[in-house]
């Protein structure tokens, strides 16, 4: 997770009855798990967390599963801090393209538009992601062939390579399946090409902005209520 995601955590903590409770926070300016760890007390057993903000779905990409606890709070704390449009723009202005991620979030920002950027941007933006996104496709297939070969060399070698070719095996199907997931966009992002009328070449997050509080996708068209809590950078519950 990174990019676009707000990112935080979750941990595990008993109450006085040792009933088994959590923790969960984000760091709303500090789009970083190690930069979360390095500035606020965060238990080193706390597992990764996070938000996309195009749907306010609760996301992770670690291994571990989110408890249903778990995604009830964070909910809670995005609907608190995230009710409207006007809430949401606050944050891509205070995070976006701050961790050296600029690419992460242009490529997704435009799903946050009613129309997915087609009245906003160029033919030419969208057949530059395109391409973007095929070449990330040939990178990880050739991750997830380079990945195949080694699972297949530690299977071969003695007992105690078995754990690195289960390794191997899971990352190839990893790269796989983002290979898949690019190809996809790349697609997507050819048809957008096609259908755009917009002129912008390149993002420019102001006039992103803009055009986004007048055709917000249909998760925040529908979200018009006040943010009734006083907004903090570092929020937990």
């Amino acid at each position: 997770m990174c990019g676009i995601e707000g990112h935080g955590f979750w941990w595990e903590i008993e109450n006085e009855l040792k009933e088994l409770n959590y923790e969960v926070c984000f760091a709303l300016e500090l789009n970083s798990h190690s930069g979360i760890m390095s500035k606020y007390k965060i238990p080193c057993t706390a597992k990764k967390l996070g938000f996309n903000p195009i749907n306010g779905e609760i996301i992770t990409n670690g291994s571990v599963p989110i408890p249903e606890k778990v995604k009830e709070k964070a909910s809670l704390l995005f609907q608190m801090y995230y009710p409207n449009k006007e809430t949401i723009v606050e944050y891509i202005r205070k995070n976006y393209a701050k961790n050296n991620d600029k690419n992460e979030w242009d490529s997704k920002l435009s799903l946050m538009l009613e129309d997915e950027g087609k009245g906003l941007f160029s033919k030419n933006y969208f057949t530059q992601w395109a391409q973007e996104y095929t070449q990330w496709a040939q990178e990880y297939t050739q991750r997830a062939r380079e990945c195949t070969q080694r699972a297949q060399t530690y299977t071969q070698w003695a007992q105690e390579h078995t754990e690195r070719a289960q390794e191997y095996t899971q990352w190839a199907q990893e790269y796989t399946q983002r290979t898949q997931e690019y190809t996809q966009r790349a697609r997507e992002y050819t048809q957008r090409a096609q259908k755009c009328t917009g002129v912008l070449d390149e993002m420019d997050i102001e006039k992103f902005i803009a055009y986004f509080l007048e055709h917000p996708n249909s998760y925040w068209a529908e979200r018009k209520e006040e943010r009734k809590v006083e907004y903090k950078e570092f929020v937990k519950i």
